[in-house]
């Protein structure tokens, strides 16, 4: 919503393969995932609730990997769109993307556990946890759809200060207040309080 959060992390790589991931697949069978996005409209855009664009929730949800809790979302409008091989294609494309960022982010050869929460625990099933390449486990925790939500309602909003003080004539513990404030107003105009 705007407000930068209070999230450090050491490093951060940016994939588009959420459940509201556009996917198109042309005439010749070949698979575009992303970068596009419905995101918050994914209930009025994407095939399932009766709209125009297969997003990657539609390819999960169509081949009966996933079950939306929500009466307006209809497998069948996937099925009847697109068939179970052009939605395979689509899935087996996620998934390699998913394990390409996965290799991307890892700091030597050797597997590592993986942990799919939000769009990504939706939209790669269980079946591929024990192939998937690169990891050493998959795991989806009990409520992995709400991750990303309690992370951001919990996330504490943050300001930050980089500059460089000179501190000749002004001290050390006037610079250092300086900074604070200037971190105070930046976190105030984050949404603090």
């Amino acid at each position: 919503g705007g407000a930068r959060t209070n999230f450090r992390m050491p490093d951060l790589l940016a994939v588009s393969c959420g459940g509201g991931t556009v996917v198109d697949i042309d005439p010749d069978g070949k698979v575009k995932v992303g970068p596009e996005s419905v995101g918050f409209k994914i209930t009025k855009d994407s095939i399932s609730w009766g709209g125009n664009t297969l997003t990657t929730t539609d390819v999960s949800v169509g081949l009966g990997h996933a079950q939306i809790d929500d009466e307006a979302c209809d497998p069948a409008r996937v099925t009847l769109a697109f068939d179970g091989e052009q939605l395979q294609r689509a899935l087996d494309r996620v998934v390699e993307i998913v394990e390409e960022s996965v290799d991307k982010m890892k700091t030597s050869a050797q597997a590592v556990p993986i942990v799919l929460v939000g769009g990504g625990g939706i939209i790669i099933p269980s079946k591929y946890y024990a192939t998937f390449k690169g990891a050493s486990k998959v795991e989806r925790p009990p409520n992995f759809q709400y991750a990303n939500a309690i992370g951001a309602a919990i996330a504490q909003a943050s300001g930050e200060v980089d500059k460089i003080f000179e501190l000749e004539g002004i001290g050390r513990d006037a610079v250092l207040q300086k900074a604070k404030d200037l971190a105070k107003e930046d976190a105030v105009k984050a949404g603090a309080d």
